[in-house]
């Protein structure tokens, strides 16, 4: 094990029982660790956590990737948490998914369901992308202010038409959010955004003369920039899709396989 990796390793366990003992929640955990991101740029670190249904606890664990390859994870339970036997233990209600009017669907017929849509590669690729921006986001965070953040879920809300206290509180029950995960939500797709100028940043006007023919103006203004910006970030994304190794859990294997 190299020295970068072994000397975050130990801010990683200090950073672990401080997060764990202190009962911070994610937003904040994820906070501190982009701190400790910055002091140990060769390694990338990436928080994970999950919320135990049988007693409403939160694990967390970080995963640390060095650069000569290979994953590393770490967790912290204290005397409070739950006992490692029972940890992941399910309900026989974990398998629903959503009850409307008195009828509850499962994970199982979701699964059947969906099956449809298993050849539509937008719906794949999306979800791939997903796992290839957050990976990139956690070996390079993207840094948001309050304000910045503020603003994401004003915008969200204007979008949705949700101008008021209880109209945004109705919008969320019915999606089955906390306002705790609504702002993790809008902070990912701004943090997206970040990363799709970053991309991009250095090879928009390139394309622009480039193509020029193609787009309906005769300078670089803003709009046209931001298509740019996101036809370089689709090709961005292809080619890491390519190079991917992509494993899916659920669905038909045959479609998933001949899919990735």
């Amino acid at each position: 094990m190299n020295q970068d990796l072994t000397v975050a390793i130990a801010d990683v366990v200090a950073f672990l029982t401080s997060v764990t003992c202190e009962h911070v929640r994610p937003p904040d955990a994820q906070a501190r660790l982009r701190s400790i991101q910055a002091r140990h740029s060769e390694v990338a670190l990436e928080l994970v956590w999950e919320e135990e249904s049988y007693d409403g606890s939160l694990h967390y664990d970080v995963l640390l990737r060095g650069a000569r390859g290979g994953t590393v994870s770490i967790s912290f339970a204290d005397d409070r948490g739950l006992a490692w036997p029972l940890r992941g233990v399910k309900r026989s209600t974990d398998a629903n998914l959503v009850q409307v009017n008195g009828r509850m669907l499962t994970m199982e017929e979701a699964v059947v369901f969906l099956d449809i849509l298993w050849n539509e590669a937008p719906l794949m690729e999306r979800m791939v992308n997903a796992c290839l921006v957050r990976d990139e986001l956690a070996r390079e965070p993207m840094e948001l202010a309050d304000e910045e953040l503020q603003r994401g879920l004003d915008a969200l809300r204007r979008a949705h038409k949700l101008f008021t206290a209880d109209a945004t509180e109705r919008w969320m029950r019915l999606r089955g959010l906390t306002h705790e995960q609504l702002e993790h939500q809008v902070m990912g797709m701004l943090q997206c955004a970040k990363l799709r100028r970053r991309v991009a940043a250095a090879r928009v006007e390139g394309y622009f003369e480039a193509h020029r023919d193609a787009f309906d103006v005769d300078s670089l203004d803003a709009p046209t920039r931001e298509t740019i910006e996101q036809i370089l970030f689709d090709e961005w994304l292809a080619e890491r899709r390519a190079s991917a190794q992509i494993t899916w859990h659920w669905g038909n294997p045959e479609h998933t396989a001949r899919a990735a």
